[in-house]
C-alpha cells in the first residue's frame, strides 16, 4: 500500500485557529478528531456540528482522521451510529488514512451495552486478538480506507500469562492486515509506569507497518505519569523519540497532541519551540528498508486461565467506573492501583463533560455553594448513573439530576433552561425560547465573567437561543 508523506502536524480543536495562522509555515498535515465535534440528540442520532467542519475544511493542510469514540481493540464492533457522520466526515475531508484505539470503551452488563467513557485496555490473549481483529474489520468496511490502529496504554500492572504489549499488538496488525499509530508517549507511559519497555515493545512489532507517530507532553499524577496531553514534550522523552524514529522505515506522518484546556495555560508562543522539535524528530525519521519481521515467541504460559474478552471487558469496565466488585475479577482488578487512576479520570472527563454542557449552570452552583460542594454533588450524580459518550447527553443527565434534588440556588432552574436550550438548539438546527424571571442579558454575562449579578431587573422576559449562538464562555 502506497501512502503520501505528510509530514508534522497537529491535533484540531476550536481555539487552535490563532495557533494554526501564525504557525501555517511548520504545519503540513491536521489531524481530526471526529466525534468531538459531534452531538447526540435524545433518540440517540449522531450529527456533526456543520460550522466545525466547515472550519475543519477550509485549511488547505492535508487532513488525517483520528477515531476517539470507537476504539476496537473490545468485542463490541464500532456502534452503527457513527457509520453516517463517519462517512459523512470522510467524504468531506478525504484523509489520506483513517485510525482508531486498540482500546475499548463500552461494555455489555446483563444483556445492556453501557459506556465507560475512558478508553480502557482490551484483554491481551489470543481470544483477545480475535476479538479485536473482528471490531477492526467492522470498522474498516465502515470507513472504506486505509486503516491504522493506535497503540494502547494501560496504568495496569502486567498480568501473568497475558501477552506481552508488543506481541499483542503485532498479532493483532498483522491478523488485521492493518497499519499503526505509534503513539509513543502511550508507551513511554506504560514503561514508566511498570508495564513493558519502550525498546522490548519495538523489538516486537514489524515497525514497517507504522504509518504515523503520536508524541505530547504528560504529568505525574500520586507516583503516575499520566498521558495527560499537557504541554511541552518532557525533555527525557523528546530524546527518546529521537533515537526510536530512525528506526521506523516508512512514517508517513508526525502528529503532536495537545488538549484543549491546556492552550490558555500554555499560550500560543510556547508552540514555535515545539515545531522546532517536531521539525528536528521528522528528520531523523527512517528512509525505507526492509521488512522487520519480530522474532517468533511462544505463546503465554498460563493464558488459558485468564477471563475470556468479555468477562474482561466488563468487570475492568464497572471497575473503572468505581462500582463494588460481584466478583473475583473484580475484586482482584480493584486491588490494582492503576483502577484508581482510571477512576478518577473518568471522574475528571465526566465533570468536564458536564462543564462544557452545562456552562453557566455549572458556573453559577460553584458561586453559590462552593468548590467542595458541588465536586460533591457531582460525586452523588456519578454514582447513580453510568457515562453518557456525548457532552451533551451527560449534561441532560445532570439537568435531570439537578431538577430531582431542587437545590435552593437563585436562577438555577432558569440557567439550566438557557444551557439546555443551545444545546438542543445546536443539535435540532431551531431556535429555542427560554423565559427568565429576570432579565437575562445581565444574569447570563455576569456569569459568563465568572460573577454573581450584582444588580437585576425582575420581570417576564423570553430570550430566542438560535442556532450557533454560544454562551458568555466561564474562566474556571
Amino acid at each position: 500500500m502506497t501512502l503520501p508523506e505528510l509530514g508534522i502536524g497537529i491535533t484540531y480543536f476550536p481555539g487552535l485557529e490563532p495557533v494554526l495562522e501564525r504557525h501555517a509555515g511548520s504545519i503540513q498535515v491536521l489531524e481530526i478528531e471526529p466525534q468531538t465535534f459531534w452531538t447526540c440528540s435524545r433518540d440517540g442520532i449522531l450529527r456533526i456540528q456543520e460550522s466545525t467542519l466547515d472550519t475543519v475544511r477550509a485549511y488547505s493542510f492535508p487532513k488525517l482522521i483520528h477515531g476517539v469514540g470507537a476504539p476496537v481493540g473490545g468485542t463490541l464492533p464500532p456502534a452503527p451510529a457513527q457509520r453516517e457522520p463517519m462517512r459523512r466526515t470522510i467524504d468531506i475531508l478525504r484523509p489520506a488514512w483513517v485510525s482508531e484505539h486498540l482500546s475499548f470503551n463500552r461494555i455489555r452488563e446483563n444483556g445492556r451495552e453501557a459506556e465507560t467513557l475512558f478508553l480502557l485496555p482490551p484483554c491481551q490473549t489470543r481470544e483477545g486478538v480475535r476479538a479485536a481483529v473482528r471490531s477492526i474489520q467492522a470498522m474498516a468496511e465502515m470507513v472504506q480506507m486505509p486503516l491504522a490502529v493506535e497503540t494502547p496504554m494501560s496504568y495496569l500492572r502486567p498480568r501473568r500469562g497475558e501477552m506481552e504489549d508488543g506481541r499483542f499488538l503485532c498479532s493483532v496488525v498483522e491478523a488485521a492486515d492493518c497499519g499503526i499509530v505509534l503513539d509513543l508517549h502511550n508507551l513511554w507511559v506504560n514503561e514508566r509506569n511498570g508495564r513493558q519497555s519502550v525498546e522490548d515493545f519495538l523489538n516486537q512489532i514489524p515497525l514497517e507497518r507504522v504509518w504515523e507517530m503520536h508524541v505530547a507532553g504528560g504529568e505525574e499524577w500520586h507516583g503516575y505519569w499520566l498521558d495527560a496531553h499537557a504541554g511541552p514534550m518532557h525533555e527525557e522523552f523528546y530524546e527518546l523519540a529521537g533515537r526510536m524514529l530512525p528506526r521506523i522505515p516508512h512514517l508517513r506522518a508526525l502528529i503532536f497532541e495537545m488538549f484543549p484546556s491546556y492552550l490558555p495555560v500554555v499560550g500560543e508562543s510556547f508552540f514555535a519551540a515545539e515545531f522546532e522539535k517536531l521539525h528536528r524528530l521528522w528528520d531523523r525519521r527512517g528512509r525505507g528498508g526492509a521488512r522487520t519481521r519480530p522474532p517468533a515467541m511462544p505463546p503465554p504460559a498460563g493464558e488459558t486461565a485468564l477471563p475470556a474478552p468479555a468477562e474482561w471487558e466488563c468487570a475492568l469496565g464497572r471497575v473503572a467506573l468505581g462500582k463494588a466488585p460481584q466478583n473475583d475479577l473484580e475484586t482482584e482488578l480493584s486491588q490494582d492501583p492503576g483502577t484508581s487512576v482510571m477512576q478518577e479520570l473518568v471522574k475528571e472527563f465526566r465533570a468536564a463533560y458536564v462543564m462544557s454542557a452545562l456552562r453557566l449552570s455549572s458556573r453559577l452552583m460553584l458561586l453559590s455553594m462552593g468548590e467542595r460542594k458541588f465536586r460533591s454533588l457531582l460525586a452523588e450524580y456519578w454514582s447513580r448513573t453510568m457515562p453518557r459518550s456525548f457532552a451533551s447527553c451527560e449534561g441532560e443527565a445532570f439537568a435531570a439530576f439537578l431538577r430531582a434534588r431542587h437545590l435552593e440556588i437563585p436562577w438555577l432552574e432558569q440557567v439550566i433552561d438557557f444551557d439546555l436550550a443551545v444545546l438542543a438548539a445546536q443539535i435540532e438546527r431551531r431556535p429555542q425560547i427560554v423565559k427568565f424571571s429576570i432579565a437575562p442579558l445581565p444574569l447570563l454575562r455576569a456569569l459568563g465573567s465568572g460573577r454573581m449579578p450584582q444588580e437585576y431587573e425582575p420581570g417576564d422576559y423570553e430570550l430566542v437561543v438560535t442556532p450557533g449562538m454560544e454562551p458568555p464562555q466561564p474562566r474556571l
